[in-house]
């Protein structure tokens, strides 16, 4: 129909007769429309850009993919190793712990005990201390006397343990705010026989942070004194300390209050002080987890923590992202040293490949656009092709050199040979005249 018609004007290559000689010109369309349209034409460099992207893109892919697995890779790896190291604490920390009721335990069976013999109680606690060096023992009554406390020679006077938690319960330590034991510490297993972990509490006695568990002194079967072991918070800093090698890793033990107990790097900067606000209340965390934060010296770190089964504090465990991301950067400087080497190799190569094609057939063509004129000698080309069609450019200006010679020559003959009859007619002439005057005379 005329609209086909209409619609294939824009391409040149399409026929009108052959439109109005086709039964379904509808169905012509959809063949002959696609090689109708002209399509783009691209340039060398162009064409070898093209290649290069489609070479080198792969490559940077496949190395961004490697490093996002390798980096992933790392960091379950990290996750279980710290996770790992946390349960090994956790099983330490718990060990001491029960060592430390297991002693209360013994001790709480002395004799002494019972015949209120308090300055043979007082030697007896004392040869029982050397079982952890620095510790002291702390025997308590109903009325919150402090009947035994071996950290001060026998006879000396103690406070009262309810008047002196009737005081304001922090003390400044050093800077930071530290608790004071509640009476919970000491009255709690008064009341249900069950043994009590203090945490980290400022020693009213040792005037520095210490670590406490009591346990009910049972009679009849019933609880008659409180018995007690207190320590320095510098005891579980030791043991986090002896634990750590040279990988990087960060230890920290963190009581029930939210307040950090020990810690391997800088104790002495931090303990005491409040730890980051994810465990501040470990009661509400689970008994295990994985994170990453900043630690409270603002170290970015991936962690993971487990509870005490005895006292509820955290074991955390944790790796600077720096140290697990210096593997990891290793291999990105490598790879991307890898792919520039590459990426350059294939620059310089399309580089040479442009030169030694497009600048060739760029002269080829203008010769070709004036063939068969004079123009300096081309050097013999490095590609087979590109050879070959030099040579028959160069042949075929020869020919056209030829034929426009032999095309000259041609023409010049034609003009001599006018010329020749030109002077032949001239002579004709000029007989004919004389010839005509002769007759008349």
């Amino acid at each position: 129909s005329n609209d086909v018609v209409m619609m294939l004007q824009p391409f040149p290559l399409c026929s009108r007769d052959m439109v109005l000689r086709m039964r379904h010109p509808v169905a012509f369309l959809a063949k002959a429309a696609g090689p109708c349209i002209m399509q783009p034409l691209h340039s060398l460099r162009a064409s070898l850009g093209w290649l290069f992207a489609a070479v080198f893109l792969p490559l940077l892919l496949a190395g961004a993919a490697f490093l996002a697995h390798r980096w992933y890779a790392e960091r379950d790896q990290a996750f279980t190793r710290i996770q790992d190291q946390a349960r090994i604490l956790r099983d330490a920390v718990d060990r001491e712990l029960a060592l430390d009721l297991a002693v209360l335990s013994t001790l709480s069976a002395a004799r002494e005990i019972d015949r209120e013999d308090w300055a043979g109680f007082h030697q007896v606690a004392k040869q029982a201390s050397e079982v952890r060096p620095g510790s002291w023992f702390a025997l308590m009554d109903r009325e919150g006397r402090n009947l035994v406390n071996t950290h001060r020679p026998f006879g000396v006077p103690l406070p009262n343990y309810r008047e002196l938690l009737s005081k304001p319960t922090e003390v400044e330590w050093e800077g930071r705010k530290l608790p004071l034991a509640d009476y919970d510490l000491f009255g709690g297993p008064l009341q249900d026989g069950r043994p009590r972990f203090s945490g980290l509490i400022y020693g009213s006695v040792s005037g520095r942070p210490t670590y406490g568990s009591t346990v009910a002194v049972m009679r009849e079967g019933r609880p008659v004194y409180t018995l007690g072991l207190v320590y320095d918070a510098d005891f579980f800093v030791k043991l986090l300390q002896a634990r750590s090698g040279r990988d990087g890793l960060l230890f920290a033990l963190v009581d029930h209050k939210g307040l950090i107990l020990a810690r391997n790097r800088k104790p002495e900067q931090f303990v005491g002080h409040p730890t980051v606000p994810q465990f501040r209340n470990p009661a509400s965390l689970p008994e295990e987890g994985l994170g990453e934060g900043a630690t409270v010296d603002g170290v970015d770190a991936f962690y993971a923590f487990v509870r005490s089964r005895l006292d509820g504090s955290l074991i955390v465990v944790g790796i600077p992202k720096a140290e697990l991301l210096a593997p990891v950067q290793h291999a990105l400087g490598l790879s991307a040293a890898i792919v520039l080497a590459i990426g350059l190799l294939a620059g310089l190569f399309g580089i040479r490949l442009w030169r030694r094609l497009a600048i060739p057939l760029g002269m080829l063509a203008k010769q070709a656009r004036t063939l068969g004129e004079s123009h300096p000698d081309m050097p013999p080309a490095e590609i087979r092709e590109v050879e070959a069609l030099r040579q028959a450019l160069q042949q075929a200006a020869h020919n056209e050199r030829i034929r426009r010679q032999a095309e000259r020559e041609r023409e010049e003959a034609r003009e001599a040979l006018g010329v020749a009859n030109d002077r032949l007619v001239e002579a004709a002439r000029r007989k004919d005249e004389f010839l005509a005057m002769l007759s008349h005379e």
